[in-house]
């Protein structure tokens, strides 16, 4: 089974060559796993993991949030801020400015 589980310890659908993570979903699978199934979660792994998909923006000193490290694309999607959120991982100030574009979006301005 350890094969399904990339370095950062997220569970994946697909087998995880040398701990790459396999598909974009891993942290829902680690939340499911989490919940259903008497395992033990690598913590400090998906601590640093999710520390690491924290992306600061420079101009305006808001962050974003990506899915895996070092992979900006596809865009975060609402199944990973949940699983996110069911590990104990995402606070609400996470998602101070949360949109699904991986790139910062201005701050609005009617005028």
């Amino acid at each position: 089974m350890s094969a399904y589980w990339d370095s950062y310890g997220r569970l994946h659908h697909k087998l995880c060559i040398n701990g790459v993570p396999s598909s974009n979903n891993g942290w829902v699978y680690t939340a499911y796993a989490d919940k259903l199934l008497t395992i033990d979660l690598d913590r400090n792994g998906l601590i640093e993991c999710f520390n690491k998909c924290i992306i600061k923006d420079a101009r305006d000193n808001r962050s974003f949030l990506i899915r895996s490290p070092g992979k900006d694309l596809p865009p975060m999607s609402r199944d990973e801020i949940l699983g996110m959120a069911a590990l104990g991982l995402l606070k609400p100030t996470h998602l101070n400015g949360w949109n699904f574009s991986p790139y910062p979006l201005p701050r609005f301005n009617p005028i």
